[in-house]
Parts: structure tokens; sequence; C-alpha cells
């Protein structure tokens, strides 16, 4: 969807094949979990467009539970008809049994590319936010949760003007109104940086989740810097759910930051749900409130929709009439739709209009755009390496560079023409060291060892035994209970812990984190919830 470089295509089937008998598919420009994506012509139209493909796999019933999900994702996103998202226009399954979705191709650049930057001005990160949030509210109101907003999937296109156009995309974890969630394999796939508290504790999460993690980004985009980091995503996680969010002085300061904009962002980060504004529409109150606060109510990027199309005033020279098509601005976004109205506006006054309207304007805040990379520029992709061992704790290194122990969970950058297989040590203590290898060029690169134990562990010393009991994320363990539970824990396997009530997700978040050291670690550890803690408290308990 994107003016990504494209990828190596020498033994990709379908570039130069014609799908559906009607899109002409160029070269690959992307790829991830699910599908690839690439840049294609529809036939006899002539308009480029983004088609993704689902990955084929092995087992049928694996490969119809995914196609159900990939077909769902297209179902739910072609409900949305809105600037500020990407549109869908077609989507389908081949004879051969690929499915596919047709969107419109993008070309600019990411969000999280222009982040590389450092921190915006205010009046252009908070236009770039009001975008982000109208796209949003549109995603809402069709009855769906996007639960991954993050840089990566926002848009930034260049407007007529020079200024920023957002667009939102990749709804493959969108949650729809009849509760399924799409995901790969079931399970959450969301980025820990920008997740939400629910999320990470994997409970059940509404259209404040986005809204938080909107707040996330906007924390970025005004200070150039993350409220959460670590070296581990899945620590991240855990301080979304624990720490307060760090005051912007203290994270960059460096830059001045608005009270009432930092103000805004604190209420989207709470903790606690109920503490968020409750919608896109409340939060684009608030914004309108923080710009009359800031003196730059002039500034809002939206305007009332027109009730009927503006005839533009004559060309010199030329007979007079109605500009049936916009079509400087449909180059730009690949045939955005409703936005084609925008060019058939006759020049008006600037005026002060309010947040409640849908389609966004294309002017600019800045006297000087930022120029976006030439369309054909590699750009570097991130790869998420999700790295496991049995035991867990081991480090894991790429050479001689340390990225972390297992469970891992980190992206790193690739650039073009890199990538492949690649060798990652691992190596504990008392544990025979071992290797991995993951490929570069998928979207989530995935290792398993087992290490091997040198010698066998002495037997630990006798302990006076506690009667204290102990509270594990709200459940109450007696001593004995709690050691009878970290016994199950490190010795259950997958049917065992599923047989028990817990969900296939955290039966595999259990596998990959053994040994626990207590259970209250067990209970600290991030996506494991209190419905969890206390299916183990009952398998125990059990007579």
């Amino acid at each position: 969807m994107s003016g990504m470089a494209s990828l190596p295509t020498s033994a990709d089937r379908f570039v130069g094949a014609t799908l559906a008998g009607r899109y002409r598919l160029l070269d690959l420009i992307g790829q991830g979990a699910a599908g690839r994506v690439y840049r294609a012509v529809q036939e006899p139209m002539g308009r480029e467009v983004a088609v993704k493909i689902m990955h084929s796999l092995a087992g049928p019933e694996e490969a119809h539970d995914v196609e159900v999900r990939f077909l769902r994702e297209a179902a739910l996103a072609g409900r949305i008809q809105h600037p500020n998202v990407v549109t869908l226009h077609d989507f389908g399954r081949t004879a051969e049994g690929d499915c596919y979705i047709v969107m419109e191709h993008l070309r600019g650049r990411t969000l999280r590319s222009l982040m590389r930057d450092g921190p915006l001005p205010v009046p252009r990160a908070l236009r770039i936010f009001e975008q982000l949030v109208l796209g949003l509210r549109a995603v809402h109101k069709a009855g769906m949760v996007h639960r991954d907003i993050k840089p990566s999937n926002i848009i930034l296109l260049k407007a007529d003007d020079g200024g920023d156009f957002v667009k939102l995309f990749d709804f493959g974890l969108v949650k729809g109104d009849d509760e399924v969630t799409i995901s790969q394999n079931g399970v959450f796939m969301g980025t820990p940086h920008y997740v939400s508290p629910e999320q990470a504790r994997g409970l059940d999460a509404d259209e404040r989740a986005d809204l938080y993690s909107a707040g996330v980004v906007l924390y970025r985009l005004l200070t150039g810097m993350l409220p959460f980091y670590a070296d581990n995503p899945l620590s991240v996680a855990a301080m979304h759910i624990r720490e307060p969010v760090p005051p912007m002085a203290h994270m960059a300061p460096d830059i001045e930051v608005p009270a009432p904009a930092e103000a805004l962002v604190a209420r989207l980060l709470e903790k606690d749900p109920a503490q968020r504004p409750p919608d896109a529409d409340a939060v684009l109150a608030e914004l309108a409130a923080l710009r009359q606060a800031l003196g730059l109510a002039e500034e809002s990027s939206v305007l009332p929709a027109p009730s009927e199309p503006v005839e533009l005033p004559p060309l010199p020279g030329r007979r007079r009439g109605p500009l049936l098509m916009g079509l400087g601005l449909l180059v730009v976004l690949g045939g955005g739709g409703g936005l084609a109205w925008l060019s058939q506006r006759a020049p008006a006054p600037r005026e002060t209009l309010p947040l409640a309207a849908a389609p966004v304007a294309l002017q600019a805040l800045e006297a000087e755009p930022v120029e976006a990379p030439p369309v054909e520029a590699p750009l570097p992709r991130e790869v998420v390496l999700l790295i496991s061992s049995e035991p867990g704790g081991a480090e894991v290194r790429w050479g001689e560079t340390l990225l972390g122990t297992t469970p891992l969970a980190r992206g790193v950058t690739v650039l073009e023409g890199e990538g492949g297989p690649q060798q990652l040590s691992l190596s504990l203590k008392g544990h025979r060291s071992a290797t991995v290898e993951v490929d570069l060029d998928q979207e989530r690169a995935t290792g398993h060892a087992v290490l091997a134990a040198l010698r066998s562990p002495e037997p630990a010393s006798a302990a006076p035994r506690s009667t204290r009991a102990i509270l594990v994320d709200e459940v109450r363990f007696s001593a004995e209970q709690a050691e009878a539970a970290l016994r199950w824990l490190n010795s259950a396997d997958s049917d065992s812990l599923r047989a028990s009530g817990i969900a296939p997700r955290q039966a595999n978040i259990i596998l990959d984190g053994r040994p626990f050291e207590s259970v209250q670690a067990f209970g600290d550890t991030p996506y494991i919830g209190t419905k969890t803690v206390q299916s183990v408290l009952d398998q125990v308990s059990a007579p």
C-alpha cells in the first residue's frame, strides 16, 4: 500500500500474473505474517492498486481458519469509507484458492519514518493527531476496534499544498462488533510500545484501547520519545500496566510542550479505560479546546462536506464549466473516492469550523513542508524476532550483539537487499549453547531451542515452610497452594494446561516463560491475567 521499494521476486509465482482476470501484478512491495502485498494494475481501468494475497498453508484446517480471518478482515475494512482510512476496492478468492484483498496504492512515507527526525512542532503534531483520531472515529463507528495503532500503520501523503495528509491502514488485528478477534492464529500481535494496559493484560479491549495507543503516538510526536522503553518488549508491556506516565520534561528536557497538550496526553494514557475520553468525538472536542487555549483554533484541519459540487471560475481561454474530476488529488491518493470534492471547491476565506465534520482539508501548517523521500528509494524494514528456549532465560546473540534473554520479542531493522536466513546463538549458565536459524525475509522471525543441562541440578536444601497467604494478581494462595502451583506450572504439558481451563494463548506464554521462580513471578508475566491465575489455583486445589 505504501511507496516501499520492491522486494526480491525471483521465485514469486504471482509477479507477472493476472489475478481474478483483472489485476495484473507488477512487483512485490511488502510482506508480513499473514500475506504478501503487490503493486498491481487493475485492468481495463489502468488504475494502480495494492493487492494483498494470503500466505498458503499446508494444513487444511489451519488454512480454512486463516482464510476465514483474512476474508473477515476484508469485509470489516470494506465497511469504512473515510478520507483518513485506506480504501478497500475488492476482495475474494481465486479459482486456485488464494484469498486476496485489493486496496488503494499509497505513495508516501510512514509516520514511523518521519518520527526518526525527532519531535514535531506542536501545530503539525496536533494536525497529524487530529486526522488519526478522525480515521479512528470512522473505524469505531463501523463497529470495529483497530487494536494495532502505531506509527508504521500510519501513512503520510503529501497534500496539494505540501501539508500532511494521514491515512490509517493495516486492519489485520481489528475486532468487529461480533467479538471475533482478527489476528494470526488467534493471538494478539500488537506492538508493546503502543499497547494499552488492558491489551497487555489479555483483557477485552474496546475503542478506548485505540485512543490509548493514539495517545502514545501523540506523546512521541511532541517529545520525540516513547513514554516507556526497555530492552525487552515484554517489560515495556508490563510498564504500560503498572508504571505512571513519565512527565514530558523528564523524557525530553530540551523540548517545551504546552501544559494543555501534555494534559490531553495524560488523559489518553490513563491506566483505567473508564478514566480516558470515552470516544473519538470526546477527543476531538478536547482537541478543539486545546487549540483554543494555544491560540491555534484557526489551524483545525476539518472542513464541512459540501452539499453539492462547487463550480470553479473559468480558466483563461477555456469554456466555463464544472471540474468533474480532481485529477491531481486522485493521482496523489490513488483514487480516494469521497475526497474528489476537495479539488472542486472554490477558494474561500479561512474560517473557524466545527470539529464534528469528517473530511480533512489539505491545508499547510508550516511555511516549508517536509519533503518525502523518493518513492523508489530503499526503505528499511522492521522484523520482529520471537525467540524462545527451554528452559527460558537464555541470552540471545546475533554475532557479538546481545539482543536480550528468552522469551525474546524485539524488533530489528533490516535494510533492502539484506535479510534471509541468519544464525542466532543462545547460551544459559549450566547448559550447552545452541543456535537457531531465523528468516529475516519474514515480518516475524521465530525460533526455539532446547538447551541441554551440563549436569543434574543439586537438590535444594530444605527451607522452613511458610504459612503466610500469598496474593497473586488479586487471587489468594496459601503457602502450600503456591508451592503446588509452582511445581505444576513448571512441569505441566500443553494439553494439561489447556485442560485446566487456561486459554491456548496463555498456555503458550506459560510454556515459553518457564521455569518460573515463584508463583508471583508467574502472575506478573505480561498477558497473564486474573482469570488464568484463578485457573491455576483451581487446578491445584481440586480434590
